[in-house]
């Protein structure tokens, strides 16, 4: 009895893994679509692999994700492929809603909707992890001159600057600059 159940649902059972495998091959992202409903419907799938024994591995999950999402995300699919390695798929899954929480985020204070221009979003892509630290300014009241030994000002934005007609007759004595440095 055993043997002919399991000859009847074995054959459905690989029916049903192919079935699903062609559902994660063709399964397309819409252009203009959330993330969100797309990366569910690729994990329904997965998990229906996962309960008749068929797992899909990390790296099908992944390059499917990428290869199935609409073509305004191209540059951030290239932007993955350029790693030294594919993310996991739980990565992959993160990153792809971070950038959609980014676009999301950048299109409301823009007022554009959803619609990214392709420089901005290659400008994004090809930026290095974090934005560009700001200098702060330095509190110039700790900063002494090296000409008039003043605090305030750096030498190069010293009021008490030579003209160039005072700086012409000193123009062949550098010993003078030399010797004014050991007096302090």
């Amino acid at each position: 009895m055993w043997e002919a159940l399991k000859k009847l649902y074995q054959h459905t059972s690989v029916q049903r893994q192919m079935l699903l495998e062609n559902q994660l091959q063709s399964y397309q992202m819409q252009k203009g679509k959330q993330i969100d409903p797309f990366l569910d419907r690729l994990k329904e799938i997965r998990d229906q692999s996962t309960s008749i024994g068929a797992t899909p591995d990390q790296e099908l999950m992944v390059r499917t994700a990428l290869n199935a999402v609409s073509e305004d995300w191209e540059v951030f699919v290239q932007s993955i492929l350029g790693r030294a390695t594919l993310p996991y798929w739980e990565e992959t899954w993160a990153a792809l809603r971070q950038e959609e929480i980014r676009r999301l985020s950048k299109a409301g204070s823009s007022g554009k909707g959803i619609r990214i221009k392709k420089e901005e979003e290659e400008d994004v892509a090809l930026t290095s992890e974090g934005k560009q630290k700001k200098r702060k300014k330095k509190d110039l009241s700790k900063v002494k001159c090296f000409k008039c030994g003043e605090l305030g000002h750096y030498a190069s934005q010293c009021p008490r600057k030579k003209s160039k007609g005072e700086a012409s007759e000193t123009k062949g004595a550098p010993a003078r600059a030399v010797e004014g440095i050991g007096n302090r």
